[in-house]
């Protein structure tokens, strides 16, 4: 992958996207995305936003990770309470990925839609890290998106 960002994970958005590959190395999470959304590239001084073809996102030093599945807003289940729940790599399989967000410096947390054997729910995978790296080879600006150009892998 050659162009990166270390920098500000908050101009990241990875709504609309799937996690095609998860590998967990020590304290290393390195998911493999489809594609993503970056607000600007101001390391190569490009202001306008990305549309990302497949990247590479990579947390260091990854502790305090918690998967949670919440209920609430799935009709005929609002009244159950939200539960912690072990991590399961084939949760993952078919998840469409809504929300990302860091809830603190070093915390972040993606969410989505996640479909079950009795139903969806709402699936919160949050995790602490030392440092990230995003890396991807392919990307087009939002005009070229809007105005129709897809972006290859």
């Amino acid at each position: 992958m050659k162009e990166r960002i270390i920098q500000n994970i908050t101009r990241l958005s990875l709504h609309d996207s799937h996690i095609e590959k998860i590998e967990i190395i020590k304290n290393k999470l390195i998911l493999t995305i489809d594609w993503a959304k970056l607000e600007n590239y101001l390391e190569k001084e490009i202001d306008e936003g990305l549309i990302l073809g497949k990247c590479k996102l990579v947390f260091d030093g990854i502790n305090e990770e918690k998967l949670r599945l919440d209920f609430s807003g799935i009709p005929g289940k609002e009244k159950i309470e939200p539960k912690d729940i072990p991590f399961d790599i084939d949760l993952f399989k078919d998840w469409l990925i809504l929300e990302n967000k860091t809830i603190s410096k070093n915390k972040y947390c993606i969410s989505g839609l996640i479909d079950l054997d009795d139903g969806s729910a709402w699936l919160d995978w949050s995790f602490s890290f030392s440092n990230f790296m995003l890396t991807w080879n392919n990307s087009i600006t939002w005009i070229e998106w809007r105005n129709g150009k897809l972006v290859t892998e």
